[in-house]
């Protein structure tokens, strides 16, 4: 709350009202000499054994470990995402304390996270679009978010993006004969029945392996609830979560075919 707090006004401060916390403590779910959080100290070991009886070679991209064990898109993916959400506290510290320097830290990391993975970028694009939006449709309000220099970040950001991936195309190309995806496969390319073979697995075999049905439908729901109540929400969290699940939605159907695993 302070950092909601700071640098405004006493009548444009939100009041202070209990949290879904301090009723989990009032009602014992959460114990009293708990409530302030504690340090857990542990240690991890971990024992891998390769069982193969050759010796792989780097030199060959087919058999290299690195792409075998696809840890290239595994790996960074964790990162780049870790670099999103770093992107978006700075962003929101900027918007709600009104400072350019978070503003600029906050594309320095979202600059970081799509040089890792492209895909990671989905908030920084949200972002973007509510951007244009009070740029276009608010000018007569006067606010430090209201303008248009305000867009030299995002220029920045995508022309760097641009030229890593252009070179990284061009690099594919030369050297690895096409191995590495530089492309989309989207669903409209494809036939009816491979569609519905390729949605069955999504549906029925990766999204279990990965995530619990009944936690999704609550995801789901709690979605949904963003309607319901959408004249007690903050508009602009609403528009960001609506972005935010259409862009999802938008790279499920950009790269269909890859669910076919």
């Amino acid at each position: 709350m302070f950092l909601v707090h700071r640098g405004k006004k006493e009548e444009n401060k939100l009041p202070d009202t209990a949290l879904l916390y301090d009723r989990y403590v009032k009602y014992g779910l959460i114990r009293a000499d708990e409530k302030s959080g504690g340090n857990i100290i542990y240690l991890k070991l971990g024992l891998v054994y390769d069982t193969r009886d050759y010796e792989a070679a780097p030199e060959n991209d087919h058999v290299a470990p690195i792409l075998g064990f696809d840890t290239t898109r595994f790996l960074t993916g964790a990162a780049a995402l870790g670099l999103a959400m770093i992107a978006s506290y700075f962003y929101w510290k900027a918007f709600s304390l009104e400072k350019k320097k978070w503003y600029w830290i906050a594309f320095f990391f979202f600059l970081l996270a799509g040089l890792i993975k492209l895909s990671s970028l989905m908030m920084f694009f949200a972002f973007l679009v509510i951007q244009i939006y009070i740029l276009i449709f608010r000018q007569k309000e006067k606010s430090w978010f209201n303008q248009p220099v305000l867009l030299v970040p995002y220029f920045v950001v995508a022309v760097v993006i641009f030229a890593w991936y252009s070179y990284a195309r061009y690099y594919n190309s030369h050297n690895l004969a096409g191995l590495l995806l530089q492309g989309i496969l989207p669903i409209w390319t494809m036939d009816g029945a491979v569609r519905s073979a390729i949605w069955t697995s999504f549906h029925k075999e990766m999204l279990p392996s990965f995530f619990s049905e009944t936690a999704l439908y609550i995801n789901l729901a709690n979605f949904l609830s963003l309607f319901v109540f959408l004249k007690k929400m903050n508009r602009y969290l609403f528009f960001l979560n609506l972005l935010m699940f259409l862009g999802a939605i938008g790279f499920i159907l950009l790269f269909f075919q890859v669910f076919n695993v």
